[in-house]
């Protein structure tokens, strides 16, 4: 009788298992005096949650890649259902893949197509590229970075309302022969960095509907990133220091920020007045215990103390609109 009861305790055991750590199946049905069922054990309840990449959000929702499943998911805000989009290019530029918006940019040839897949519309536009190469699209703004026969560099514009054949840049300045770079931006503006032949950085906000320079500033150093409110740019170069302008006048002199944090590559964002800081984990933390993402931290954009508002977090900040 003991036996039998200490059979019975093990199958009870098992099922209770098999019910909360939803990970055991094939629930064991040996009774007293037979052997156990042989079990397969698939993947138990885990500490660290389900690794998501988030790439771009929208009013209705947005862009991810998540661990275990394929390609790129767009899952909608309002039903949490998720559309598989296949196997995007995962590059780490910013607006590759779309910005601040239900826009998903398939790049089909960087010199030729891009198609605009409206994820709220369902819709997909087809947009030629005649004159340079894919860089970013932000909202409906699709942007090439093409080169003239003396080497100079000039951003142009397709979609939106532009004309077939794109649009260069209005206001753009004259004799830059390196390649300019994608720093950021929103639906509205993009914010590049390119070099003068000097060698000093300069950084430019480019108004998309109208496609047109609206601001040039000279930077000392090169920057790593950019952050964009209606009324502030916040770019910020290395690990640790980021510097506000005031978009009104990006002129005046900045207010130099040192980025919260101790350790891993910074992601910043603006929430009202405060800078948002993420920050990825590095190879060896010095605090094991962030390897499961470093603190997300807000700082006054006045200046001041942070605050911690998760202990850990990973680093995909968007903009959303």
């Amino acid at each position: 009788m003991a036996r039998r009861t200490t059979v019975r305790g093990v199958i009870a055991a098992l099922a209770v298992l098999a019910a909360t750590a939803g990970g055991i199946t094939g629930a064991a049905t040996a009774s007293a005096g037979t052997a156990l069922a042989a079990e397969k054990v698939f993947q138990s309840n885990r500490y660290a949650p389900r690794a998501d990449r988030i790439r771009s959000a929208g009013p209705s929702g947005y862009l991810h890649a998540q661990e275990g499943r394929s390609g790129y998911l767009w899952t909608s805000y309002a039903t949490g259902a998720t559309t598989g989009l296949g196997d995007l290019p995962f590059l780490e530029i910013p607006g590759y893949l779309g910005s601040s918006s239900d826009v998903v940019a398939e790049v089909v040839s960087p010199t030729e197509k891009v198609v605009l897949k409206d994820m709220a519309a369902g819709t997909s536009t087809d947009v030629a590229l005649t004159h340079g190469a894919y860089q970013a699209t932000f909202g409906t703004h699709v942007l090439t970075q093409a080169r003239d026969t003396a080497g100079n560099r000039t951003p142009w514009l397709y979609g939106a309302g532009e004309p077939a054949g794109g649009t260069p840049v209005e206001g753009w300045p004259t004799g830059v022969t390196t390649n300019f770079t994608v720093l950021g931006g929103d639906s509205t503006t993009a914010v590049l960095d390119y070099a003068q032949p000097s060698g000093v950085q300069h950084l430019v906000l480019v108004d998309l509907a109208g496609a047109k320079v609206t601001g040039d500033v000279a930077v000392n150093a090169v920057p790593t990133g950019v952050a964009l409110s209606a009324d502030r740019l916040v770019w910020w170069s290395g690990l640790w220091s980021a510097h506000v302008l005031d978009r009104a006048d990006l002129s005046a002199p900045a207010t130099a920020l040192k980025l919260p944090g101790a350790e891993g590559t910074p992601s910043v964002g603006i929430a009202g007045n405060w800078l948002v800081v993420a920050r990825s984990v590095p190879t060896s933390p010095q605090d094991w215990a962030d390897k499961s993402g470093e603190p997300l931290t807000a700082l006054p954009l006045s200046g001041g103390d942070p605050i911690t508002l998760l202990r850990h977090a990973n680093p995909s900040l968007v903009t959303t609109s």
